[in-house]
């Protein structure tokens, strides 16, 4: 067998595409909002593999995926089950992997403290009322008896 001289042009290397996200690290979400995270990354949508939030595989049940390079949404469903803080999210694609973080907030109660004040509203009201009520019947009666 003769050894062959062989010349690798830069032309013949192919290089591939890492995958790149566009839109959603570091994004906020708070506990009981009906829309979710979306994760827009510069990937065709054929080359996606899995996600994984936290190291754990989700259920195609638990996002919604889309061409358009590859759009990923998190369904609010299954952000209220993770707990408040901090998260991390990795998109697996055939070519590459992104990583992502994300935090989950509770959401903010307000309470309004009891100072103490017990205002009767309706009694004041019917005072009102009582008092228009009187002084109508007093400017007929002066009318009526000029």
């Amino acid at each position: 067998m003769k050894k062959q001289n062989m010349k690798l042009l830069l032309e013949d290397t192919i290089i591939a595409k890492l995958p790149k996200l566009i839109s959603g690290a570091n994004q906020e979400w708070t506990k009981g909002s009906k829309d979710g995270l979306t994760f827009k990354v510069d990937t065709d949508i054929n080359e996606f593999k899995k996600v994984l939030v936290d190291g754990k595989e989700l259920k195609d049940t638990n996002y919604d995926i889309k061409s358009g390079s590859t759009i990923l949404t998190l369904k609010s469903s299954f952000l209220d089950t993770l707990s408040a803080g901090k998260h991390q999210i990795c998109l697996e694609f055939n070519n590459g992997t992104i990583e992502a973080y994300f935090t989950v907030k509770v959401k903010e109660t307000t309470t309004v403290p009891e100072t103490g004040e017990q205002t009767n509203l309706y009694l004041w009201a019917m005072l009102a009322i009582a008092s228009s009520a009187s002084i109508l019947v007093l400017r007929r009666y002066k009318k009526y008896n000029r």
